[in-house]
């Protein structure tokens, strides 16, 4: 019996990931909302920064783990003026993968050519190798990030409002530089960059048996329908 209740996971986890179903599966774990210099006072000394179990709105009942650490570490031409930070993290109840979220809201417009320079440091067995950007913004605009993962950095641009992604070796330390476009002749009101760690390398395997699993009973069903129509 507790093997069929396995293989009826399996397969019903197989099945979401091949239809797509998995990326509604994102339960949030943590949120935080700051002000800019909130965040550096945060960061100072060299533990320093803000950490997903750092104390939330009573009215949210998530509490994160504690083992995911935002560090702010230098910003240029007045980004941080008037601008609040709000950190975000979700989990894929599937693949246990998890999902971050740095976002930067300046109701005026963050300064042309202005630029944030932070470092995400995760302890989980999951390391980060991927990464996007995107925009709310008013007029012609662009944004371009910089993700270094200490060998092979990622360099993407969103342009008008449009979100930018890409791949880059795991790492469990990532350094950051988000930059507002030099030439922008509209406004960016919110900066958005997501990121997404490796799922566990087990959920990963037991996922693949699902599939697996799925695909010979799937072709074992339309035999047996082929048997009966011959």
């Amino acid at each position: 019996m507790k093997f069929k209740l396995l293989a009826s996971s399996l397969l019903m986890a197989g099945a979401l990931m091949g239809s797509g179903a998995a990326s509604a599966s994102l339960v949030l774990q943590w949120t935080l909302t700051s002000t800019f210099q909130g965040w550096i006072a945060a960061s100072a000394g060299p533990n320093g920064g803000i950490v997903d179990q750092t104390p939330q709105p009573i009215a949210l009942p998530v509490t994160g783990d504690g083992d995911t650490t935002f560090k702010w570490i230098s910003d240029s031409l007045g980004f941080g003026e008037g601008t609040t930070v709000t950190f975000t993290e979700w989990e894929d109840n599937v693949t246990l993968a998890d999902y971050y979220r740095v976002e930067f809201e300046n109701a005026e417009g963050l300064p042309v050519g202005s630029s944030v320079n932070y470092s995400i440091s995760t302890q989980e067995p999951e390391k980060f190798y991927w990464a996007e950007i995107d925009t709310s913004h008013v007029g012609d605009v662009a944004a371009t990030k910089v993700v270094d993962n200490g060998s092979s950095p990622l360099s993407i641009v969103s342009i008008a409002g449009n979100a930018t992604e890409g791949t880059f070796g795991a790492a469990s330390t990532i350094n950051v530089v988000d930059t507002i476009g030099a030439n922008n002749t509209g406004v960016i009101t919110n900066l958005i960059n997501n990121y997404q760690t490796v799922p566990e390398p087990m959920t990963l395997a037991l996922l693949g048996i699902g599939l697996a699993a799925f695909g010979v009973s799937r072709r074992r069903a339309m035999s047996e329908t082929e048997g009966l129509l011959a």
